[in-house]
């Protein structure tokens, strides 16, 4: 199977000071997240102070509740990846940035977009 992950972003910069060995594990991280969720985007959330954890936002559209979702996702990192992942649905998000969620709508605003799944053609 070839990568389900064209456009996943090969750029990306990681806040402060971070090491190259460690954006490529980023890197990784995200594509594993893209193959095995098949979510609709992935978003590098800013951080406050440039330090790990390093926070995803991704969107996939399920049935799962919450914190089955989540820990979908906290199961395909590597044992102690300073990576947390919070996993939302289309309709939670449209909702959260609706109520004006402060961490949502910088994570929007200001995050870096590492994944959207192309349109279907």
């Amino acid at each position: 199977m070839g990568p389900a992950n064209p456009t996943l972003q090969a750029g990306l910069v990681v806040g402060g000071g971070k090491r190259l060995g460690e954006m490529d594990d980023l890197k990784a991280t995200v594509a594993g997240l893209v193959e095995s969720l098949q979510p609709d985007r992935v978003v590098l959330c800013p951080s406050a102070a440039g330090e790990a954890p390093i926070d995803l936002l991704v969107i996939k559209d399920t049935r799962l509740g919450f914190l089955a979702r989540r820990q979908e996702a906290l199961d395909l990192l590597p044992v102690g990846s300073q990576v947390e992942v919070l996993v939302y649905t289309p309709i939670e998000l449209e909702e959260m940035c609706r109520q004006e969620n402060p961490f949502v709508i910088r994570a929007l605003e200001q995050g870096k977009e590492l994944y959207r799944r192309p349109p279907l053609a």
